[in-house]
């Protein structure tokens, strides 16, 4: 079924992703969210939440991919996920685990390409170093500066062309 499979795959999600004392991943009728180790994400840091729903994310993204699926989309958009990883956990486990996640978390992407494009986008802040991961995957450098990387998401495209013409709301 389609919550076995998504089980299933969200705890090798996981497994693959270095999640410390991993014992058990559902996905949940009830909330439809992943719930680990019996731990909802309501109750957990920013942290937490971001990479457990970047794990539920890309175990979607599988599902979609498979003939089990109706339709896949073929691309996945993911911002920052790792968000509040690097601030300080309420769960003693994912504390011990910042650093290891995000290496294997950038590492198991680069593994799933096959599946259809991904673009990740993150903030340098909470990165691993990732240089490493260049030669597999298109790696680009936003930086709001002509000279160096690229300016923006859309090309050509800067602030100053971007204007809001829009009236602010009354008070």
């Amino acid at each position: 079924t389609f919550w076995e499979t998504m089980s299933e795959g969200l705890l090798d999600t996981l497994g693959a992703c270095a999640f410390p004392r991993l014992d058990r991943a559902t996905f949940s009728r009830e909330l439809f969210d992943g719930v680990v180790n019996g731990k909802t994400k309501s109750k957990q840091g920013k942290g937490y939440r971001s990479f457990v729903n970047t794990a539920v994310l890309l175990t979607l993204r599988e599902y979609f991919a498979s003939e089990a699926a109706m339709h896949s989309p073929g691309v996945l958009m993911i911002d920052t996920p790792l968000l509040g990883l690097d601030d300080p956990q309420l769960d003693p486990e994912l504390q011990e685990a910042r650093e290891t996640i995000p290496i294997a978390l950038y590492d198991f992407l680069t593994e799933r390409q096959d599946l259809g494009q991904m673009i990740i986008v993150d903030n340098i802040k909470y990165m691993p170093d990732i240089t490493k991961l260049q030669s597999r995957c298109n790696l680009i450098y936003f930086t709001k500066q002509e000279s160096h990387g690229r300016y923006g998401f859309l090309e050509d495209i800067h602030d100053e062309d971007i204007i809001d013409t829009e009236e602010p709301d009354a008070q």
